[in-house]
This record gives structure tokens, C-alpha cells and sequence, in this order.
């Protein structure tokens, strides 16, 4: 193919994950094309994934990372990295292994028709696997919030992290993003629709994470879920004064 290829991967604390993920990654896109880049943006991890990557990209310049001195949130991290990167087609990972690498051609396909790709754990051939019923259900809550709210309708997985964009729509919808944390992902698409990119979803299998902890904590979820209604009253105030 082409266009170029941009992986955007935020991160902290996830020093043993990215050693795994990274090289995974390059397996399945050394496959597909030569013009790819990887960046990693970690939010000044103390466990060093920062610095490991750095050692990394000194030796492969297909590798690049981003250490920024504070953690500022989820969404104001991709949208640091979608600023940084120059590929035609922009992914956004977890870095934890919930997202397989190997699905990025399955991604890659569905791009030919649409200008966003969401993996979906909630269209038929997909999956949440070996992960707790509370937080399955936290997650269709929250989708069903964004449904009704954001007015996603079409969507039945509008919280995934595994996504890919055209280069047109990062740079149309990121500088009208105000979110900083996860609710950036559905905040994101609401933009979406409103600049008419067509979206599609696929398959994907979400593998629960291996090791390290999960960022997304009771606190993070609590967090999560007011922001969803308090984002969603704005919007709903702001259709009303139209």
C-alpha cells in the first residue's frame, strides 16, 4: 500500500506490556507496508516505559516516543500523539495486549469504505475474553449512554480503543475536542458524525490485560460515566438553542 501508517500508542506504567506489543506490532505491519511509525506517548512513567522506548527508538527510526512530564488523561494523549504523527491512516491502541495487533489488515480493509474503523466487542464475531462480568456491564452502560446522548445509534461499541482514521478526520475533528480523559473516545465520534465521516465497525476479540493494573479504576469509571451525562446534557442544551 501507499499511504503511510501511524500508531499511536499513550502510555504509563506499561513497561512489560509495550516490550511485547511494540514488536507485535511490527511484525504484522512489516508485512504490509515499509512507510509505518510507531510513537509511544508516556506520561513520564516511573517504571521506566518512557526510557525503554527511548532506547528503542535510537535503534530503529521507525520508533519514536514522546515523554511528556505529567498525566494529564487518556484523551489529551492521543490527541498530543494524533498531532505528532504524519500518516495517512492513523491507529490508536491500549498498550496493555487488549488490542491484537493482528486484526490492524481486518482494519486496514474496512478503511476502503469508510473513514473511521472501530473495533467492536459487540457485533457478531466479537468478544470480551477472560475479562469481569462488572466491568462488561460498566462498558455496555456506558455505550448505552453514548447511544442515547451522542446520538450514536449506529454504534454498539463507541467506548473501544482500538480504532483507525483517515488522516482527514484527525485533522478536521481534533482542534473542536475538548475532553481530556475517556470520554474522549466517544466525544470524538459525536464530532464525527457532525462533520459527516461514515463509520464502520469490525469484529475485534478484547483480550483482558496481562500484567500491570488497570488504569480504568472504580474512581476512573465514576469519573467517567458523570463526565459521559455531563457532556451529554451540553449537547442536548446546545441542540435545544438551535
Amino acid at each position: 500500500m501507499d499511504e503511510k501508517i501511524s500508531v499511536v500508542i499513550p502510555t504509563y506504567n506499561e513497561i512489560d506490556n509495550i516490550q511485547k506489543l511494540i514488536p507485535n506490532i511490527q511484525r504484522v505491519l512489516e508485512e504490509i507496508t515499509p512507510k509505518y511509525e510507531i510513537l509511544v506517548v508516556d506520561d513520564n512513567s516511573p517504571d521506566g516505559t518512557g526510557k525503554f522506548v527511548e532506547n528503542l527508538s535510537k535503534k530503529d527510526e521507525k520508533i519514536r516516543v514522546i515523554i511528556r512530564e505529567e498525566k494529564i488523561g487518556l484523551g489529551d494523549a492521543y490527541k498530543f500523539g494524533f498531532q505528532n504523527v504524519n500518516g495517512d491512516i492513523i491507529f490508536e491502541m491500549d498498550a496493555d495486549l487488549s488490542h491484537n495487533p493482528k486484526d490492524i489488515p481486518k482494519f486496514l480493509k474496512a478503511l476502503k469504505h469508510s473513514d473511521i474503523v472501530v473495533g467492536s466487542r459487540y457485533i457478531k464475531g466479537g468478544s470480551n475474553l477472560y475479562r469481569q462480568k462488572t466491568r462488561i456491564i460498566i462498558s455496555k452502560v456506558a455505550n448505552f449512554l453514548a447511544s442515547f446522548f451522542f446520538r450514536l445509534n449506529r454504534l454498539t461499541d463507541s467506548t473501544s480503543g482500538f480504532r483507525a482514521y483517515k488522516r482527514k478526520v484527525i485533522d478536521t475533528i481534533i482542534p473542536h475536542i475538548s475532553c481530556q480523559k475517556y470520554t474522549f473516545q466517544v466525544e470524538i465520534l459525536e464530532k464525527a458524525q457532525q462533520f459527516k465521516f461514515s463509520i464502520r465497525e469490525v469484529p475485534i476479540k478484547f483480550q483482558d490485560r496481562y500484567d500491570g493494573e488497570s488504569k480504568f479504576n472504580l474512581s476512573e469509571i465514576l469519573a467517567f460515566l458523570k463526565e459521559i451525562v455531563k457532556k451529554s446534557f451540553s449537547i442536548l442544551k446546545f441542540r435545544k438553542t438551535k
